[in-house]
């Protein structure tokens, strides 16, 4: 799709209710040489589970891309975006594809040097033998120009490489009609904000002839978009590892002002405060998920860690914050059918499915769950879209979506 059509059927544009039927979605396209650096890092500065091979997971991109579109939802690649950006800029590379190569390579050395003693990865820099690929792929794909430009910004611009500028639902956030940009926690991904940003003002899903509430979260607070669910016609919110009161309440206002009356804040108090690990359940995405318009598919486990607060406006346009307990004695006061999970099958990425509506879910993965047998056995078309690689980045199919329209 053009910017010119975006903009043209700006006015669709919405997601009031997960389970919605889903129009339209943004997923970024598949990783390319800014995954294979990071590689070599850290789990603790990469924010990836473990290791995983570059050149597999651009394989199961695209076929979770031809899932979608196979059953008639709209793909919008926001780095074809950012193509058509440069395009239109007349923005030239600093590097040919040769020197850019070398460059990728001299980064991923220099990387696993700064971090050879906290761990870094030796191993893994066997993958740079497929970064020529990758790039010509690119070259294939976006046009030459365009392509050495984006692989310039993906892994030479900022210190770190943007290596998680796959998982498109963090950089932002479509709550009924209004769009958040975040304002993420780790350095890795805080410049995928401003990037994502760029592209989606330039192709018209933003501004005066896209979404035009725009709240944009600041450094002093943090929220991320795997931690926002529209569910029941309230704003469902993980207080965790990655999103923050403060962060909470500069989009609270926003949110409450434009079409959505309610603000429901799940809050993990030890993940919150820093004494517990985030990186398990970092987002609400990844343990609590909508499977119908009244269901859930919940971790209990993690759903006892949290209790529940209201966000109202007040008759002033103040907000007023209301503690209601715990979130799973809010279920069910609220008639929230649940589908339980284990942990296990929570660590094997079973919540981060996403939803098609109509009673169509696509899982990320179906080892270590019976969630595509039990959702199957309630009368749900289930799909699967193997991401065995994409999720040791830790992230599932949810994590790469970020639907900007969901409706009849």
């Amino acid at each position: 799709m053009s910017g010119k059509e975006i903009v043209e059927t700006k006015q669709k544009l919405g997601v009031y209710e997960e389970s919605d039927p889903l129009k339209r979605v943004l997923m970024w396209g598949p990783p390319g040489p800014e995954a294979v650096i990071a590689q070599v890092l850290p789990e603790k500065i990469s924010c990836f589970l473990q290791s995983f091979d570059v050149t597999a997971a651009i394989g199961e991109y695209l076929r979770a891309e031809s899932l979608l579109r196979d059953s008639g939802v709209e793909v919008i690649s926001v780095k074809k975006l950012l193509a058509e950006q440069i395009r239109d800029e007349k923005t030239e590379p600093k590097l040919n594809r040769q020197e850019l190569k070398k460059a990728i390579v001299a980064k991923t050395e220099k990387l696993y040097k700064e971090y050879e003693s906290d761990g870094a990865k030796k191993e893994d820099m066997t993958q740079l033998d497929s970064v020529g690929i990758m790039l010509e792929q690119d070259i294939e794909s976006l046009g030459e120009r365009e392509a050495l430009v984006i692989n310039e910004i993906l892994s030479l611009s900022t210190r770190l490489p943007m290596a998680n500028v796959l998982y498109a639902r963090d950089q932002s956030n479509l709550a009924g009609s209004t769009f958040i940009l975040s304002s993420m926690r780790h350095e890795i991904r805080q410049p995928e904000v401003k990037l994502y940003n760029s592209a989606l003002k330039h192709s018209g899903i933003l501004g005066n002839g896209g979404v035009r509430t725009i709240v944009q979260v600041s450094e002093s607070g943090k929220f991320e978009g795997g931690d926002g669910i529209p569910f029941m016609g309230s704003y469902y919110i993980g207080l965790g590892g990655r999103s923050d009161w403060e962060g909470i309440k500069q989009i609270a206002p926003v949110i409450l002002a434009n079409g959505i009356e309610k603000i429901v804040v799940a809050r993990d108090r030890e993940r919150s405060s820093g004494k517990a690990n985030e990186m398990d359940a970092m987002h609400l995405d990844t343990i609590w998920m909508p499977s119908g318009a009244d269901e859930v598919v919940a971790c209990m486990q993690e759903v006892e860690r949290r209790q529940v607060f209201e966000i109202t406006l007040d008759k002033n346009g103040g907000l007023r914050v209301q503690p209601l307990g715990s979130f799973e004695d809010y279920m069910s006061k609220n008639k929230i059918k649940i589908v339980p999970i284990t942990k296990d099958e929570q660590d094997h990425f079973a919540p981060n499915f996403l939803n098609l509506g109509n009673n169509h879910i696509i899982l990320s993965l179906e080892e270590g769950s019976t969630l595509s047998k039990r959702l199957g056995e309630s009368g749900k078309r289930v799909e699967t879209a193997d991401l065995i690689n994409i999720t040791k980045g830790y992230g599932g199919l949810h994590c790469m979506t970020a639907p900007i329209e969901r409706g009849e």
